[in-house]
Parts: C-alpha cells; sequence; structure tokens
C-alpha cells in the first residue's frame, strides 16, 4: 500500500485505482477476504473518476460471490462487461464471477461463460485469470455432483503444471476433494502433510484445511473433529459468509455422523443456515441443511435445495440414492439408503464399510441394531 500512498501524493488517480485492485487481490491470496472486498469497493470510487473502474468492478464482483451476495455480484460483473465488450482483463474477471454465479444456482448454465474467460485469459498471457477460470469450471462441477467432469478437467490442467509447484498444488488438493466426493479417502497423509507443514499462500492453506476437514468427517478419523474446529476458527476470524457456511456444514456433517451433541454449535449451524438459505448456491444449501435435518434440528429440508436433496426429504429414498449411485458419491448413496427399510440398510452398511466411511458404517450398525 506504500505504493499506492505515493501515487495519492502524486494526484495519480488512475495509479492508485490500479493500485488498490492489486492490494485487493493480493489480500485475496492472502486469505484476507474482508479487506480485499474494502480494497476493490474503494477501487470502484477512485477509478469512475477517470472511467477505468472495469476492472475495479469485476474485482468487486468477486468478492460479492464470496460473500454470499449473488446480485450484487451480478450486478457488478455485468457493468465491468458493459465496459469492457473486448478480450481484456476486466472482462474475464467479470466473466469469471458471472459464470461461477450461474453455475452455482443452475449447473451448467454459466460453463460457457467460464470457457471464455480462461481463452481470454490464456490469449493474453493472464496467468492468474487463467488459472481461476480453470478452477472455478473444476470447483462448480464438483459442487454439481459432476465428478467424472470434474476429475477429468482437473487432470488435464495439472499435468500441465507439472513443473509449477505453486499452482499444481491447489490442483493436488482439489484432487483429493474429488477422490473424497468418490468415497476415496487415501489422500488423508497429503493433505495432513500440506496443512502441517503451512507455508502456502493463505487462499491456498484455506482449502487444505476445507479439504481436509471433510475428508476425516466421511472416513471417520478420530482427527476429524479437532480438523473441523481448527477449519471453523479460520472461517469465523478470517473468512467471508460463504467460508462459514462451509465451515458450518462441514461442522453438522460431523456430528451428525459421529452421532456428537452440542447445542451450541448446532445452534450456531442452523443460525447461519437460516441466514443464508436465501442466498447460497443451491448445492451449499442442500448439503448444509441436509445434515441437521437429519440430525432433527430442522422440520423439513428448504425450497432452495437441490431436486435430489428435497427427494429425501419427500420420502423418496430410493429416487435418490440412484440419482447419487449414478453420480458416483457413494457416501451420499449410503446416507439415501439409510432412510429406507432394513434390506437399504444393510446395504447402506455395505456400502460405507467398502468404502471405508468408518464412523458411518458404526453409526448405521448401532441403527439396525
Amino acid at each position: 500500500m506504500a505504493a499506492v500512498d505515493l501515487r495519492r501524493q502524486l494526484g495519480d488517480v488512475a495509479g492508485v485505482g490500479a493500485g488498490l485492485v492489486r492490494a485487493s487481490r493480493s489480500a485475496w491470496a492472502g486469505g484476507d477476504f474482508a479487506h480485499a472486498g474494502e480494497l476493490a469497493e474503494e477501487a470502484v470510487e477512485v477509478l469512475g473518476a477517470v472511467g477505468g473502474e472495469a476492472v475495479a468492478c469485476a474485482q468487486v464482483a468477486g468478492g460479492a460471490t464470496q460473500d454470499y451476495e449473488p446480485a450484487i455480484a451480478l450486478r457488478y460483473s455485468e457493468q465491468a462487461l458493459a465496459l469492457a465488450p473486448g478480450p481484456s482483463q476486466a472482462r474475464a474477471l467479470a466473466l469469471m464471477t458471472a459464470g461461477v454465479c450461474r453455475n452455482l444456482r443452475a449447473y451448467p448454465e454459466g460453463s460457457a461463460m467460464l470457457e471464455e474467460a480462461a481463452d481470454i485469459a490464456e490469449s493474453l498471457g493472464l496467468a492468474w485469470e487463467l488459472q481461476r477460470a480453470r478452477a472455478n469450471l473444476i470447483e462448480t462441477a464438483l459442487y454439481a455432483r459432476d465428478i467424472d467432469h470434474a476429475r477429468r478437467r482437473n487432470e488435464t490442467v495439472r499435468t500441465s503444471l507439472d513443473d509449477d509447484i505453486g499452482k499444481a498444488a491447489w490442483h493436488v488438493m482439489v484432487g483429493a476433494a474429488i477422490d473424497t466426493a468418490a468415497g476415496d479417502y487415501g489422500a488423508a497423509g497429503v493433505l495432513h502433510d500440506v496443512v502441517d507443514r503451512g507455508g502456502l499462500e493463505g487462499s491456498l492453506q484455506w482449502f487444505a484445511e476445507a479439504f481436509l476437514a471433510e475428508l476425516l468427517v466421511r472416513s471417520g478419523d478420530s482427527r476429524a473433529g479437532s480438523a473441523v474446529e481448527r477449519f471453523w476458527d479460520r472461517a469465523r476470524i478470517d473468512g467471508q459468509v460463504q467460508d462459514r457456511a462451509r465451515a458450518s456444514t462441514v461442522s453438522a456433517q460431523y456430528l451428525w455422523v459421529f452421532q456428537h451433541r452440542d447445542d451450541h454449535v448446532t445452534g450456531r449451524n442452523v443460525e447461519i443456515l437460516e441466514a443464508t438459505v436465501d442466498r447460497a448456491a443451491r448445492w451449499a444449501v442442500g448439503e448444509h441443511a441436509l445434515w441437521l435435518w437429519l440430525d432433527g434440528h430442522l422440520d423439513a429440508l428448504p425450497d432452495q435445495a437441490p431436486q435430489p436433496v428435497r427427494w429425501l426429504g419427500d420420502g423418496q429414498w430410493e429416487r435418490a440414492a440412484d440419482w447419487f449411485a449414478q453420480k458416483g458419491v457413494p457416501f451420499e448413496q449410503a446416507v439415501a439408503l439409510s432412510l429406507g427399510g432394513t434390506e437399504a440398510r444393510l446395504e447402506a452398511l455395505r456400502i460405507a464399510q467398502r468404502i471405508g466411511a468408518r464412523a458411518l458404517a458404526a453409526r448405521f450398525r448401532r441403527e439396525l441394531r
């Protein structure tokens, strides 16, 4: 920020705005999402006076996505797109935000925009934007349980980055998240090493802790509780709404899978769900609500949840189980089957045992007894 202050003294308005945009991006990379948003908003105000606010608008839009403000994110991204009709950094950034918002609402509605963002970034040599566009395509596919697509795209990108350890690290971690969703928990050691070693930039460390917490919960590892608590503490101190909601989801999942009772934590998780149910992505709402509903803390699953989750609330567990099986997510398949009769519950137990979900299998055994 010293350079920004110097440019203020010189009266270089455009330079101040550009510096604020760079500072916003650095804050985001360091995991300080709230400060990143503040800097981006200041950049919009500063650059508006000289007609160069397209990049800043795109930066604000990205921050609004993190803060579960899709309407604001789309408004600023559309403003940036109007200001940058041709290939540019601003257009690439704005397309990323708009594409993510649309994919989280109705996958794969926004994938074409993310593809265009990646093409622009690659043609202009914008390394960071190219990496984020590719990452957004993978993350939104994973969110929508399009596991095969997420895996293929991740492997393709990771192979091309083998000589770039910093960029490849994220793809190693998201590869572990994809494996976890598919019922393969073998990446626990890799993620533990990443988290314990530290040294990654803030956002990468954030991703590692989030992926590790969920993996340990699903595998039934005895270290799950401490990992969930560490993830929540980081989200509470440094995160935005999206990050706290995700940490709350993993927390609710942990309490249900391990059959632990903590009224204080549950109350917090319900409160966060209620605050985000009308703003969050459909799958984020659905997964968050599912664990709370299964644990008896919600009377019904919200309408904002995706259809397969709502089937569970409507008693259509077999239909949901078939959908999850087709998508290749056996953990959710087992959960759905556990809501059926004895034969379905026995099959749920067999699946949990096969994938090594120890705490889930223990829960099913207790219920069967």
